[in-house]
C-alpha cells in the first residue's frame, strides 16, 4: 500500500445526543481534524424516539439525586435539549479556536446513528462516542485503538485516521482481521503495520480473527479498547443496527 495523503479525509464530523459523554469524543475528533488539516462538524441529535416517550399521557421523570417522580413533558424536555445543544456549540467553537480548525454545528432530529451517517460521505470520518459515561483516559493507561481491516476497506483512510488517532491518545494500535481474510487482505494489514511502526507507533496484528460484530465487540472490550476504527462499508456490518454497536462499547467508534 502507498502512503496515504492527508486529503483522504476532508471532514470530522462528532455526533451527539442527550446521552452522549461529550468532552472526551469533541477532543479527539477536534485533534483528529486538526492533524489531517479537516473541517471539524458537530452534530447534536434530537432523539424522535425520546420526544415520542415523553408525549405519552403516563410517562413520569424519576430524578436520580432524589427518587422523586415528577411529571414530565415534551416543552421541558426541548429546552433540556437546547441548553445542551447550546453548551455542546459554545465547547465547540472554544475547542475548534484553540486547535485553529474550521468548523461547523448542526442541531437535528432523528437517530443518532442515522443522522451522523445520512450526509456523510467517502471522505469524511464520523466519530460517535460511548453512550455511558467513561473515565478520561490518561495516556499512561490508554488501551489500543482497535481498527478492524477486511477486504472491502479502504486500507488508507484507515491508516491514516489511525495513525492519527493513536498519536492523540498515547496508544498502541491492534489490528484486526476478518476470519474469511484473503491473502491480499492481510499483506495489506501487514504493510499497515510497517507503516505505523516507521512512524513510531507500537502496533500489532491479533492473531485471533474475527467472523462477526460480535466477535468484534467482545475483542475490543477484551482490548481495554480507547477508539475502535472500522470502516463504515465493512461487510462485518451489514444488517447491524448502529445504535446496538455504540450501546455495547464502552469506548467511542470512528467509521469511515
Amino acid at each position: 500500500m502507498t502512503e496515504p495523503s492527508r486529503n483522504t479525509v476532508t471532514r470530522v464530523v462528532v455526533a451527539f445526543d442527550e446521552g452522549s459523554p461529550t468532552d472526551q469524543a469533541l477532543q479527539t475528533a477536534a485533534c483528529l481534524a486538526a492533524d489531517l488539516q479537516a473541517e471539524l462538524r458537530g452534530l447534536f441529535v434530537e432523539d424522535t424516539n425520546l420526544l415520542r416517550a415523553v408525549g405519552l399521557p403516563f410517562v413520569r421523570e424519576v430524578r436520580s439525586n432524589s427518587g422523586i417522580v415528577c411529571p414530565i413533558d415534551v416543552p421541558s424536555v426541548r429546552r433540556d435539549l437546547a441548553h445542551k445543544a447550546d453548551r455542546l456549540r459554545r465547547s465547540m467553537a472554544s475547542t475548534a479556536e484553540h486547535s485553529q480548525i474550521s468548523w461547523s454545528f448542526t442541531v437535528t432530529e432523528g437517530r443518532i446513528t442515522q443522522r451522523a451517517l445520512t450526509d456523510a460521505t467517502d471522505t469524511d470520518v464520523v466519530i460517535l462516542g460511548p453512550r455511558r459515561a467513561v473515565p478520561p483516559l490518561q495516556p499512561e493507561h490508554s488501551g489500543p485503538v482497535v481498527v478492524f481491516f477486511d477486504g472491502t476497506t479502504a486500507a488508507d483512510r484507515l491508516l491514516l485516521a489511525t495513525a492519527s488517532l493513536a498519536r492523540h491518545l498515547a496508544a498502541r494500535v491492534t489490528v484486526v482481521l476478518h476470519a474469511n481474510r484473503t491473502c491480499d487482505s492481510q499483506q495489506v494489514a501487514f504493510q499497515a503495520v510497517q507503516h505505523l511502526i516507521h512512524d513510531g507507533i507500537q502496533s500489532t496484528i491479533l492473531v485471533t480473527p474475527v467472523s462477526s460484530i460480535s466477535s468484534l465487540l467482545r475483542t475490543t472490550t477484551s482490548q481495554a479498547a480507547s477508539m475502535l476504527v472500522i470502516d463504515r462499508h465493512a461487510r462485518l456490518l451489514e444488517n447491524v443496527s448502529l445504535d446496538s454497536v455504540i450501546d455495547s462499547l464502552s469506548c467511542s467508534l470512528a467509521l469511515l
